[in-house]
């Protein structure tokens, strides 16, 4: 008995204190358990602003990624119209001094002439529209009109400040009937549009800066139609054009509107590693519509057609080529025609000799032409002609692109007309001077 009541007495002691230390121990656990719960809430906290912030960061990835794309499809567009598109062209600036020795007429006084000009300033841009189509327009301005007494036409009258002189050159549309347009193969193909047909060997220009007299005789640009084929080393074309020269029919000019005057062309070319050979013929139904802006006979109106042919050769062998062109009338022109009345069969001949050089360490081309008309004088209405040219020519690369060229001419006048109608002058002749520099691209 004594016991139990020992016990409980012990027990009832003891449990305050239990239920003390119990207490304390729960407080602690409870204030831990709180303590971890804030950790755990920060941590969310921030695993929730890394996650906003990746949210952000993917979309502005995403934003980058698609203005990446567009930007890339831009690139991708523009390379494919830059590679369609081809763009060239050139600047000449010339500086040129003439000194003139007329003969006959008291009036007749010796000349000297001398001027900075751009001889020409041309762009060029020529478009593969599709695999078959190709598209060229070319602009062109050049600083004085044609001239009297040098061959080219180089010093004539100054129109430095006729800014309306930029025109459409070139302007047409090819297209080849076949998948394959390349030199060597094939290929037939349609040219239409405003263009110089291959009467003449209009793709060399040789290496003076005057126009040569035969080209000044036969070049012919206008608006019509050509059907080319190339076949291995052969070329040829026909081709057919309106003309500006106005018909005479019983005295009295009126509009030619017709598609008449036509012409064709053939080609040979053979290249070697030494060696280069190109031959050509082309005939055309009027002469008096070759549309030279700088010579041409320029009759204005005429009672037949001047049917014409043009032969031209090219031989090159290492350092030295030979070049030949000539052009006539095939019949005499018809006396109503000929200002002087003598029925005159016109005609020019251009011959030049080239070889390349090496001195001081710098490529040079020395050049030498002879050249000569005949009976061009006789459908001049205003000064005598250039009749016979003597020249010589020497130019190098400065750098890539340019070119320094240096010409002399000697030039002789036509004595059949007057150089100077109001003084009664005769023929004469001309000492010409002219340097260049040119920039093509």
């Amino acid at each position: 008995m004594n016991r139990f009541l020992t016990l409980f007495i012990v027990a009832t002691l003891a449990a305050p204190a239990v239920f003390a230390n119990g207490a304390g121990a729960m407080k602690e656990e409870i204030q831990s358990l709180r303590q971890q719960l804030q950790l755990l809430e920060q941590r969310l906290d921030a695993q929730s602003q890394q996650i906003e912030a990746q949210e952000m960061k993917t979309d502005r990835l995403t934003t980058i990624e698609e203005e990446s794309l567009s930007y890339l499809q831009s690139l991708t567009q523009l390379k494919d119209l830059t590679d369609r598109i081809t763009i060239s062209g050139n600047l000449d600036i010339l500086a040129q001094h003439t000194e003139n020795d007329r003969v006959g007429g008291a009036a007749a006084d010796d000349t000297n002439e001398s001027d900075i000009l751009i001889d020409q300033a041309r762009l060029n841009l020529d478009v593969d529209v599709c695999e078959n189509v190709q598209a060229y327009i070319s602009l062109q301005y050049e600083d004085y009109d044609s001239g009297t007494y040098a061959g080219s036409g180089t010093t004539g009258s100054d129109t430095e400040s006729a800014l309306d002189d930029l025109h459409v050159d070139e302007a047409y549309i090819t297209w080849a009937f076949s998948e394959t347009f390349a030199p060597g193969e094939t290929a037939m193909y349609l040219k239409a549009g405003q263009q110089f047909f291959p009467f003449g060997n209009v793709d060399d220009f040789g290496n003076f800066i005057n126009d040569t007299l035969a080209r000044q005789l036969y070049e012919t640009r206008d608006t019509g139609a050509l059907v080319g084929l190339t076949m291995d080393q052969f070329a040829a074309s026909v081709f057919v054009f309106n003309g500006e020269d106005d018909e005479t029919i019983d005295g009295s000019a009126f509009l030619d509107n017709q598609l008449e005057t036509f012409g064709a062309s053939l080609s040979y070319t053979h290249n070697e590693e030494d060696m280069g050979l190109k031959l050509g013929v082309s005939y055309l139904s009027n002469l008096y519509q070759a549309q030279n802006s700088t010579g041409g006979l320029g009759v204005g109106n005429y009672d037949d057609a001047l049917p014409a042919v043009n032969l031209y050769g090219v031989l090159s062998m290492g350092q030295f080529s030979l070049s030949a062109e000539w052009v006539g009338a095939i019949d005499d022109a018809d006396a109503d025609d000929d200002p002087q009345g003598g029925g005159a069969e016109p005609e020019a001949l251009s011959i030049e000799a080239t070889i390349e050089v090496n001195i001081a360490d710098r490529d040079i081309t020395l050049a030498g032409k002879w050249e000569q008309n005949h009976d061009v004088d006789d459908f001049s209405t205003a000064s005598a002609p250039v009749e016979t040219v003597y020249g010589l020519s020497a130019g190098t690369d400065i750098c890539e692109n340019t070119r320094l060229t240096l010409n002399y001419e000697y030039q002789e006048a036509s004595d059949d007309t007057a150089f100077d109608a109001a003084a009664g002058v005769q023929g004469g002749h001309a000492h010409w001077y002219g340097l260049e520099l040119s920039v093509y691209f």
